[in-house]
């Protein structure tokens, strides 16, 4: 073979070389990013799986873990006093059913809520609606704070009156951090201070509901501050869901006689039944009928509770079919039937 042929044949197989290289080069480097992408979906995979649904029931029995100060429980209200003491680590999910107020007293608090970082500094506050994600994240600076959970039946029975305040709860979303002011965080103080000497003392008749005036006026005060820095309106950048649940528990408020169905509300609303309940979950993490029911419920305890209505003109007055079917729906969220109801309450007529 001449050299110019053998010249020819290696530039050739130099060639070939060069193209089998970049093919496999190419091949090498989808291998190479199909791996790491497996890898980050494995990673977000793990990360998911080892966020923990928390309720109030579970901050409660992982007191002793927590290594915090639970000053106060019961079934509606947890006061968790130095924060910066908790020794249990791991992301959480707020469960539906309940609400994480947490205040910064010194220094600055780093918390990353639903993948968004906050600094509460002294003097603010952050509240945590139901089913937002408190994502593990490391404290590197020095920080005191304190937190109350409240259940949302307690909140909603506190509130219950007043739309206009579930208008600035529906704020928080945008914003869920609130500038309480120095002499607000006295007040809180004294508030904290007056629980604290209530619980050194032997219980007494009306002990909750005493904690729960606590609690209720502390929140208004809390929603004082939010009103003084907020403007009276809804903000016009306001989501159409937002001022759509706005209109609904409107509507709930003000009836006297809640109705039980969900196309009642969607045909006053002017949408559908399905796109109101999507709705609702979306803005408070709870469904329209849960809100409905819950209403319902709130109506049929003060009935039972605070008149001498009987239990037919109770069922009569809240237009259900029959007396029958009132009381299995009593008992499908109180626990009990009416009767049963009003005689732990120690009712007589």
């Amino acid at each position: 073979m001449c050299n110019k042929c053998s010249v020819m044949l290696l530039v050739s197989q130099n060639q070939e070389n060069r193209t089998l290289s970049g093919e496999y080069e190419v091949y090498w480097n989808s291998l190479i990013r199909l791996y790491l992408h497996r890898v980050e979906n494995l990673k977000n995979m793990e990360r998911e799986n080892t966020i923990r649904q928390v309720g109030i029931n579970d901050i409660v029995d992982a007191s002793e873990k927590i290594n915090a100060g639970i000053t106060y429980t019961d079934k509606d209200i947890i006061v968790i006093e130095h924060l910066e003491d908790m020794t249990e680590r791991g992301s959480i999910k707020l469960s539906k059913d309940m609400i994480m107020i947490m205040a910064c007293l010194e220094g600055k608090m780093h918390i990353n809520l639903n993948g968004k970082f906050y600094t509460l500094h002294p003097h603010e506050v952050l509240i945590c609606r139901p089913n937002i994600i408190l994502y593990d994240h490391e404290n590197i600076s020095y920080f005191k704070g304190n937190a109350v959970c409240l259940s949302t039946r307690i909140v909603q029975n506190i509130l219950h009156n007043g739309s206009d305040i579930w208008n600035k709860f529906l704020l928080f979303s945008q914003n869920p951090v609130i500038c309480i002011g120095e002499d607000s965080q006295q007040l809180f103080s004294l508030y904290s201070e007056i629980i604290r000497l209530r619980l050194k003392l032997p219980q007494r008749p009306y002990h909750k509901e005493i904690m729960t005036a606590f609690v209720k006026a502390a929140i208004y005060e809390l929603l004082a501050d939010l009103d003084h820095n907020t403007v009276e309106s809804i903000p016009t950048s306001m989501k159409q869901g937002d001022i759509l649940f706005k209109k609904f528990i409107e509507i709930l408020v003000n009836s006297e006689i809640k109705q039980r169905t969900l196309n009642y509300y969607a045909d006053r609303l002017f949408v559908t039944s399905k796109y109101l309940s999507t709705v609702s979950k979306q803005v408070s993490g709870r469904t329209a009928m849960d809100w409905i029911n819950e209403y319902v419920v709130d109506d049929i305890q003060h009935l039972l509770t605070h008149t001498d209505k009987s239990i037919k003109e109770i069922s009569e007055y809240l237009e259900f079919s029959n007396i029958s079917f009132f009381g299995k729906y009593v008992k499908s969220h109180l626990g009990c039937s009416p009767k049963e109801f009003r005689k732990q309450l120690g009712y007589k007529k």
